[in-house]
């Protein structure tokens, strides 16, 4: 007889991970240097950076996927390691998932199903991701929308406390992106969620805290709205745009990405900023 899936409804903790420290090296590169942060129990915590900043190397690193040369990562107030956590506890959308091109979108529901041996969650996840008769279409002739709506749904559909989503709503239409980012708002209510995205319009519209992450190291981490309140005056006004400058030197293109660092003015690794 099959053991039956841990499937946790949510696991209400004061941390949903922490990062201590943290050091990935590869190649003889540094891609992660003393990353120290939290992810709180509840929220949507936003991880900010330009490109080649390490925002997908630290989640990698998170969910157990690239080994730590030093430090220590821990999930639920310190309960479990990014390997130990109950399955279904933690769960991710991740930018490159093309390991499932050739399937249907019902087929793809079915495998998440079969890895929770619970039939149940096939209708479940098809449910959720609203595409009628287009579910049994293969995954890369759907839209970008309609890819990621069933993708979030097979993520959330063990009910995870912590879930990791990397550049969502990248290559996705505007009303795609506005649907996403509402879902994304509405999932924090109830669960940990660290979305990261070098798009500061779209962060400021669902973050409860950041982590601004630059060059593999942390500029700034914890309350949105304290780290703005302690900005210079004229940064202040401008929220996450200001707070984002403030911290790296960023300059910023008219959508609010982040387009390039001024070398020269980025400050040293700020402490990291407590919850209050």
């Amino acid at each position: 007889m099959s053991q039956p899936p841990t499937v946790l409804p949510f696991i209400d903790s004061a941390d949903a991970a922490r990062f201590e420290d943290v050091t990935v090296c590869a190649g003889g590169a540094t891609l992660l240097d003393g990353v120290s942060a939290r992810v709180g129990g509840r929220g949507v915590t936003a991880l900010l950076g330009p490109n080649g900043a390490g925002k997908s190397t630290l989640l990698s690193a998170l969910l157990g996927l690239r080994p730590i040369a030093r430090g220590k990562i821990t999930l639920f107030d310190g309960a479990y390691g990014p390997k130990s956590a109950p399955r279904g506890a933690v769960s991710a959308v991740l930018q490159d998932e093309g390991a499932f091109d050739g399937m249907t979108a019902r087929e793809y529901a079915a495998l998440f199903a079969a890895l929770f041996d619970d039939r149940s969650l096939t209708a479940k996840i098809l449910a959720a991701s609203a595409l009628g008769e287009r579910d049994a279409r293969r995954l890369e002739h759907l839209s970008g929308g309609e890819l990621r709506r069933i993708q979030l749904a097979a993520a959330v559909a063990t009910e995870p406390a912590l879930l990791v989503l990397d550049e969502p709503t990248n290559h996705l239409d505007p009303a795609a992106r506005r649907a996403l980012v509402a879902s994304i708002r509405a999932l924090g209510e109830t669960r940990a969620v660290l979305l990261a995205t070098h798009d500061l319009h779209e962060a400021e519209r669902v973050a409860d805290a950041v982590i601004v992450l630059v060059d593999g190291r942390v500029r700034a981490c914890g309350k949105l709205s304290a780290l703005c309140e302690a900005l210079p005056e004229d940064k202040r006004a401008r929220g996450l745009e200001g707070l984002f400058e403030h911290h790296t030197g960023a300059t910023l293109d008219a959508s609010g990405a982040i387009e390039a660092l001024d070398e020269a003015r980025q400050p040293a690794p700020s402490t990291e900023a407590r919850r209050r």
